[in-house]
């Protein structure tokens, strides 16, 4: 059992039973502890209006309605909490129809994002669901 266990079946606890596509869900750990948990949504937030939404392939996706699960849980952390941002730890899963894994690299909004919030250290679901750490 790897140290990812646990928050892929968690992800898979919370995944909606009339999951239509992909479910990608980010969790923001601080101190070994999570904090905060986002999950992609069809709505949108106020900063992806202001920012442009740039997707992995460099396209700009900002007229799709939809927020990153990595906005959702910086947003929450940033809401609920003191915790600072250079001290967390993010973890990316992406739960395919199957139930596998899937690839859940965050795009380059979000790379952005995170490297702009200093974040720590980011990992993330590969083509073959096994966890790899991003470096910038």
């Amino acid at each position: 059992m790897n140290k990812f266990d646990k928050l892929v079946e968690l992800a898979k606890a919370i995944q909606p039973e009339t999951m239509v596509n992909n479910f990608h869900v980010s969790f923001v750990l601080y101190k070994g502890r999570i904090v905060s948990v986002g999950i992609n949504s069809k709505k949108t937030h106020p900063l992806n209006l202001k920012y442009p939404k740039i997707s992995r392939e460099g396209v700009n996706v900002s007229p799709h309605k939809f927020t990153c699960s990595e906005l959702n849980a910086f947003v929450k952390l940033k809401n609920l909490t003191n915790v600072p941002f250079n001290k967390c730890s993010v973890v990316n899963v992406r739960i395919l129809k199957n139930g596998d894994l899937g690839y859940s690299a965050p795009c380059q909004s979000c790379k952005s994002l995170i490297s702009y919030l200093d974040i720590k250290e980011l990992y993330y679901t590969d083509f073959t669901g096994k966890f790899v750490k991003y470096s910038r």
